[in-house]
């Protein structure tokens, strides 16, 4: 093959001759140049940028979207991100910058997303006006939910409960954290949200903790929460949100703090149990601790008959709310009467435990001289950390009830408490004096009559404001009944049995004008209803969590609520219309 030889040529400057320059050099410096512009005027066009591609699950991650250019309208389709992240916020920024005299304009969309699954999760690409971005990939791991891990994140989110295994309206403690490393403000958290439950809230408390010789700060928020039925009880995560501190080259009149930081607890999941099967009291109270006092008000050696003397009983327990705790079964025996106050119901907070309280006062009205017998009391229920039934006992005692005589007339009464004349009794009245004829017999004739008739309009003046006070406390007792009727439909919507047990209380004691019905069974006996004695059965077995209990139709008690609340109605309006005009 024969041999291509190139010779060189030597060139020699001289002042009169240009010297050869090559352009080839030149050439390519162009052509990549041109090539670079290209490019950058292609991916400048729209881009975009994570705050970290590696995070943690159910923590926030910032993702910027900029667009070179001022956008008139719309945004970017945002859809395809749904597929992996929840999209927490989002919001859009327009920027200009004037850099060496060159004026150039962005457009910025700021997302706030929350990944929803741990893996490589992929930020597809984005289209607008014709630019489309590159693809992203994030990092996403799981969050190590014992302090004791290899590596804790500058900021993450826990929940943490005392129990997983509970009883039917046993208290449960779950506790919220947020744990942050690095400076953040403008807290805020999702209220907490129960299947079939109810709950207290604690107090927030803020603390330092050191985790792995790392120093966070700690905002806890505890929620004493009660089970209202049995099975599984899934407890959803809730969502903190902050912000990051600004910095001082942040500080202006458009930016006065940092990114948006989302952090959302795991869900918790309880198993809940009913009650024992060999718990044998007639109220449901899963607590720590149970106490009975009693206090009179009044020197107990110095009663007589006929004068009140007042009882309190209050009732206290350690993990539950004051709604819990059911009204006391109290004897009443001949010998005295009671009348009874609307009890006071307290919820407390002390250290990690709900305290409920529940005070019952009552006057006590001796009727008989002699030996008085106050029955004991006692309540019997569940403890929750032996997990045996206990009795509390308040111990009767034996009072002695002397003569009243300043009272010599007071009688054992009924209910009414109604004065009466003993049988074959007549009163006795004054002998009446001759009477004179008068002189004048005209004047006293007119005299007589103009009296007669003051007494006649003055009896039918009193006569109808009677009516009318009648009237008036007829149209407030049936507002109030109106009343109750919408707190026990609210409740029932609500599932809240404890709430709706209250209120049909209340709205049979407003029926009946009577304070006396304190328990479901005490009420459907004054009613004389046999379909209300069966519906209160069955919401008394939903509310204690029996393990036999029965479908209840909360429509069907609530309409035989009314038909009662009606009939209650129609009685009163013919009582009224049957007062007479002179009543003896």
């Amino acid at each position: 093959m024969p041999i291509l030889r190139l010779n060189t040529i030597k060139v020699i400057p001289s002042r009169n001759r240009i010297p050869e320059i090559s352009v080839l050099p030149f050439f390519f410096s162009a052509l990549i140049l041109f090539v670079s512009q290209a490019s950058f005027a292609k991916s400048s066009g729209l881009s975009v940028t994570a705050d970290r591609l590696n995070t943690f699950i159910n923590e926030s991650l910032n993702l910027t979207i900029r667009y070179n250019g001022q956008a008139r309208s719309g945004e970017p389709d945002f859809t395809a991100l749904e597929n992996d992240f929840e999209i927490i916020s989002s919001s859009r920024q327009q920027q200009y910058i004037v850099q060496n005299g060159d004026a150039k304009s962005f457009t910025d969309w700021n997302l706030t997303l929350i990944p929803l699954r741990a893996g490589n999760l992929l930020i597809p690409s984005l289209n607008y006006e014709g630019e489309v971005s590159d693809a992203l990939e994030i990092n996403v791991v799981e969050v190590a939910d014992s302090e004791n891990s290899v590596s804790k994140p500058a900021i993450f989110a826990e929940t943490v409960v005392d129990k997983k295994i509970a009883r039917v309206q046993e208290q449960v403690l779950l506790t919220t954290r947020l744990l942050y490393s690095t400076p953040l403000t403008d807290f805020s958290l999702t209220p907490l949200t129960l299947p079939d439950g109810i709950f207290e809230e604690f107090q927030d408390k803020q603390y330092t903790k050191i985790i792995e010789g790392r120093e966070y700060r700690v905002i806890e928020k505890s929620y004493a929460i009660f089970a209202q039925a049995s099975g599984q009880m899934n407890i959803k995560g809730q969502r903190f949100e902050a912000y990051e501190a600004a910095s001082r080259r942040q500080f202006g009149v458009f930016n006065q703090r940092g990114k948006k930081i989302v952090r959302i607890t795991d869900e918790t999941t309880l198993e809940i149990l009913d009650r024992p099967k060999d718990f044998s009291g007639d109220s449901w109270l899963p607590t720590k601790k149970l106490e009975l006092t009693e206090i009179w008000n009044g020197d107990l050696e110095k009663l007589k008959v006929g004068e009140p003397i007042t009882r309190s009983i209050t009732v206290t327990a350690v993990g539950l709310t004051g709604a819990q705790i059911h009204p006391l079964a109290i004897e009443t025996p001949e010998s005295y009467r009671i009348y009874p106050d609307q009890p006071k119901i307290e919820t407390k907070t002390r250290g990690n435990n709900v305290i409920g309280v529940r005070i019952e006062s009552m006057a006590v009205v001796p009727s008989r001289a002699g030996r008085l017998e106050i029955p004991s009391i006692y309540v019997e229920w569940w403890n929750t950390e032996l997990k045996t039934t206990e009795r509390t006992v308040i111990e009767g005692r034996v009072l002695e009830i002397a003569e009243n005589e300043s009272r010599p007339d007071f009688v054992a009464a009924s209910e009414k408490d109604i004065s009466v004349l003993k049988e074959n009794e007549t009163p006795t009245l004054p002998a009446q004096p001759e009477p004179r004829i008068p002189q004048w017999p005209l004047i006293f004739s007119v005299i007589t009559n103009v009296m007669l008739l003051a007494s006649i309009i003055a009896i039918l003046f009193i006569w109808r404001r009677s009516l009318e006070k009648k009237v008036g406390n007829s149209e407030k007792s049936d507002l109030t009944i109106a009343n109750r009727l919408s707190t026990i439909n609210n409740a029932a919507k609500n599932k809240d049995f404890i709430r709706m047990r209250q209120a049909i209380i209340e709205w049979g004691q407003t029926v009946l004008e009577d304070p006396s019905p304190l328990t479901l069974s005490s009420l459907a006996a004054k009613l004389r209803n046999d379909s209300l004695k069966t519906h209160f059965k069955l919401l008394d077995s939903q509310l204690y969590g029996n393990q036999d209990k029965q479908f209840l139709d909360q429509e069907e008690l609530i309409r035989e609520i009314k038909r009662e609340s009606a009939l209650s109605s129609k009685k009163k309006v013919l009582e009224d219309r049957l007062q007479p005009l002179y009543p003896t």
